[in-house]
C-alpha cells in the first residue's frame, strides 16, 4: 500500500508544475453542471453520501458526487448537447493528459493545442465507445443495474487506456488491448484501483456535505475536485509509467 501511495505523492509533485490545468475541469464543471448544482443546493433535502470512482482521465465533480436526477432537456437537445460535450472533452483531453505526462516525466512542455490535435481522433474514438456502451442502460429498466455493474467491471479493465495512448503514443485499439492485458495480469493494477477508490470516497464524503450549502457549496466543491482530481490523474499517469518501466525491464 505504501508503494501505491507514493504515486499520489509524485502526482502532487507533478500537479505543482502544471497546477493551471485544474482550470480546465473547473471551467467544464461550472459550464456543464451549474444548473444541477443550483438545483441540488436548493432541493430542500440535506444530503450525505459517498461515491467510489475508478481512475479517470479528465476529472469532474461527478467523480465525487451524484447529482439528483433531473430531466431538463428534450431528447433531441440532449443528444445535441451530448455530442458537443463529447467532442469538447475528446479535444481537451489530449492537451490535458499530454501536459501531465510531460510534468510527471520531467520533459520539456509542448503547446497544449499541439497535444490536443495530436491525440484528438484517438480520444474521440474512446469517448464515442463509452457513449455507445452507456446508451443501453437508459432503456433497460431494472436490468440496467446488472448492465451498470458490467460497465464498472469494463471500466476497470480499460482505465489505463488514455494513459497508454499518451505515454506509449500507440493506436487506439492497441491501447485498449494493452490496458486489458495489464488489468488482467498484474495485481498492482487492481490494488491501485482499490486504493484510488478509497481515497476518492474520503474526498467524496466531504463534497457531499459541502454541496448542501447553496451556491457557495457548489463553487467550493468544483474548486476542490478540480485540484484533487488533477492530482489523482497525475498519480495514475505516474503509476502507468511505473508499469511501463517494469514491462520494459521484463522484455530486456
Amino acid at each position: 500500500m505504501v508503494k501505491i501511495l507514493e504515486h499520489f505523492e509524485k502526482g502532487f509533485e507533478a500537479f505543482r508544475k502544471v497546477a493551471y490545468l485544474a482550470i480546465i475541469p473547473l471551467f467544464l464543471d461550472i459550464f456543464f453542471h451549474w444548473y444541477e448544482g443550483f438545483l441540488a443546493a436548493f432541493s430542500g433535502t440535506f444530503r450525505m453520501g459517498v461515491k467510489f470512482s475508478i481512475p479517470w482521465d479528465l476529472p469532474s465533480i461527478e467523480n465525487f458526487y451524484d447529482f439528483p436526477k433531473i430531466t431538463m432537456m428534450l431528447p433531441i437537445y440532449s443528444a445535441i448537447w451530448t455530442t458537443i460535450s463529447t467532442v469538447i472533452y475528446a479535444f481537451i483531453l489530449g492537451g490535458y493528459l499530454g501536459k501531465i505526462h510531460q510534468a510527471v516525466r520531467g520533459m520539456q512542455f509542448e503547446p497544449f493545442m499541439k497535444l490536443s490535435s495530436k491525440y484528438f481522433i484517438r480520444f474521440l474514438f474512446l469517448k464515442i465507445l463509452w457513449l455507445i456502451l452507456a446508451l443501453p442502460a437508459f432503456f433497460m429498466g431494472m436490468v440496467a443495474i446488472v448492465y451498470i455493474v458490467f460497465l464498472l467491471i469494463l471500466g476497470y479493465f480499460l482505465y489505463l487506456t488514455p494513459f497508454i495512448i499518451i505515454a506509449d503514443d500507440i493506436p487506439f485499439f492497441d491501447a485498449i488491448r494493452k490496458s486489458v492485458v495489464l488489468a488482467s495480469n498484474r495485481g498492482e493494477v487492481l490494488k491501485y484501483a482499490l486504493i484510488f477508490m478509497v481515497l476518492t470516497a474520503i474526498v467524496s464524503a466531504f463534497i457531499y456535505l459541502l454541496m448542501n450549502i447553496p451556491i457557495a457549496g457548489f463553487l467550493i466543491s468544483v474548486i476542490i475536485t478540480s485540484i484533487v482530481g488533477t492530482t489523482f490523474t497525475a498519480a495514475t499517469m505516474d503509476f502507468y509509467i511505473h508499469l511501463q518501466e517494469i514491462e520494459h525491464l521484463s522484455i530486456v
